[in-house]
Order: C-alpha cells, then sequence, then structure tokens
C-alpha cells in the first residue's frame, strides 16, 4: 500500500512509536500505541504528547496508552484526566516498573481506570536470576486484579518463564494475558 506524503511525514517524525507503520504490514485495522519507558514527569508528559499527536493524525488506525507513574501519583492522575478522560487515549499503558504493580501506591490510578472502563496493560517477569527492583511478576498481577475485580487488565508478556506465566494469571478473571515471551 502506497503512503501519502503526509503519512510519510508523520511516520518519519514519530519513528520511535510504535504502531502505524507495522499497521498495514500487519493487516490490523487499529493498533495499541505506547512508547519506551520513562519515570520522570515531564518525560512522561512528553511522551504521551507525541501518543496523542500519533493517535490524532491516525484515529482509524491506531489507539493510545498513557503512561503512568506511581511514583508521581497526584501528576499520574492529573495525565490519566488529560490523556484518557479529556484525550484521544483509551488506556493505560504501562505503569512504570518504579513499583511492582501490587504497590497499594497503584490503586488510585487503577480506581482512575475503572471509572473510564479504560484496560491497564501491565508487563511482568518470571526472570532465571531474579527480577530488577520495581519489576512486577505474573502473582503480583493477580494481587492487584484480586484487589480490584472490576479492573480489565492485560498482562503483556511475561519475559522468561510464560508458559509459568499463563498458568499463574488463569485464575485471574479479570486479567487478560499473551503467552509470547
Amino acid at each position: 500500500m502506497q503512503r501519502s506524503g503526509q503519512e510519510r511525514h508523520a511516520l518519519r517524525q514519530e519513528k520511535d512509536i510504535f504502531m502505524v507503520a507495522c499497521v498495514n504490514g500487519h493487516k490490523l485495522r487499529k493498533n495499541l500505541c505506547f512508547l519506551r519507558p520513562l519515570s520522570q514527569r515531564r518525560a512522561l508528559s512528553e511522551e504521551n504528547d507525541r501518543v496523542m499527536r500519533a493517535v490524532r493524525r491516525f484515529p482509524n488506525r491506531a489507539y493510545g496508552s498513557v503512561y503512568l507513574s506511581p511514583s508521581y501519583l497526584d501528576f499520574s492522575l492529573e495525565e490519566f484526566d488529560r490523556c484518557v478522560r479529556d484525550g484521544p487515549m483509551v488506556s493505560v499503558g504501562e505503569l512504570e516498573a518504579d513499583k511492582r504493580c501490587n504497590a497499594p501506591e497503584l490503586d488510585p490510578i487503577v480506581e482512575q481506570a475503572v471509572s473510564m472502563k479504560a484496560p491497564i496493560l501491565q508487563h511482568t517477569w518470571l526472570k532465571v536470576g531474579g527480577n530488577e527492583p520495581g519489576e512486577s511478576t505474573p502473582y503480583d498481577l493477580v494481587e492487584l486484579a484480586e484487589r480490584h475485580p472490576e479492573a480489565s487488565f492485560i498482562r503483556a508478556h511475561t519475559g522468561g518463564d510464560w508458559e509459568q506465566g499463563i498458568r499463574i494469571i488463569r485464575q485471574a478473571r479479570n486479567v487478560a494475558g499473551s503467552r509470547h515471551p
């Protein structure tokens, strides 16, 4: 498929966004758009702005997910409102790995997502040598999901032992997950 000059220019500008460039190749109608992980407020806001620009440019081809950090709770709640409630984004994608996802500090973010029926994407890991500080396991996600049965969670791969990860999340009715490592 031949892209217009405007689309090619937007793709070059937003080259580090995982979305539009691969959508046509995979024959997807829409793709979930989120950027690289960051933890500082300004950087989070800038990356969320970039996702919103991309989603606004290609509203029929991409969804947006807001980056949030439990280390900046008030800021994250404001970003959620700006990007999801008032903006084009449709989900939380992802909660930064500065705290494990079962930390109580995430509860207000989850409650905010529930209020807008926005799913939450969470990366989980089962590393052979142990997880880094702040990296969540499938067990952590199940604990969070049980605390918030009205929330919808998406477990993004389980780096490491994904087969075990699938068995772990099976008990949580509000957690969907992929089987890809």
